[in-house]
């Protein structure tokens, strides 16, 4: 009825004996640790994982993705630091110590900061996606109204008829050039 443990060859390793696949096993093991006993890590998952949707949405450009993503790692980086710190500490002090404090509030200090800094990275990543010009591949005010690109990021100024050639046309333009007047 139980199921035999698989015999491996003798010339094959399991997993656990690689030291690169433990090093990463070590890795993913922290990175749960932390998200499943600290809160700040749960709630800065949550908030990265809000931001990676914003930014897929708004159809931010690669520059603008590329910070956020940035600053999320920074974040995260720095809330497994703060967990790695506040172990440390824990192991090492018995009793209330006020070294052990100021390294603790120091470690929440600098994840606070970069905290802050990725709120502004990301105010004004998401304000001009919100608010971008139609000069922008896929501008986000605009993105469901305008007719995609042939090929993708062509840029938008392409498919834009000048506005020398649209007034000398007249009245009897052609129904194309008609079409791309809004995103003069």
């Amino acid at each position: 009825m139980f199921m035999q443990p698989v015999r491996l060859p003798p010339s094959a390793k399991r997993v656990q004996d690689n030291r690169l696949w433990a090093a990463f096993d070590y890795a993913f093991s922290g990175i749960l640790y932390a998200t499943r006993t600290q809160r700040n890590m749960r709630i800065h998952l949550v908030a990265a994982s809000l931001a990676i949707v914003a930014t897929l949405y708004l159809r931010l450009d690669r520059a603008y993705v590329a910070l956020v993503v940035l600053c999320i790692a920074l974040v995260i980086a720095l809330e497994l630091v703060n967990t790695a710190i506040e172990a440390v500490v824990d192991l090492m002090t018995v009793a209330h110590h006020p070294l052990a404090k100021i390294a603790k509030d120091a470690a929440a200090g600098a994840v606070l900061v970069v905290s802050m800094a990725s709120v502004i990275v990301g105010y004004l990543a998401f304000y001009e996606g919100v608010t971008a010009s139609s000069s922008r591949p896929f501008p986000a005010s605009t993105a469901r109204h305008c007719r995609a690109a042939p090929f993708p990021g062509m840029p938008r100024s392409l498919l834009r008829v000048p506005r020398s050639s649209r007034s000398s046309q007249g009245p009897s333009s052609s129904r194309s050039s008609r079409s791309f007047s809004r995103f003069s």
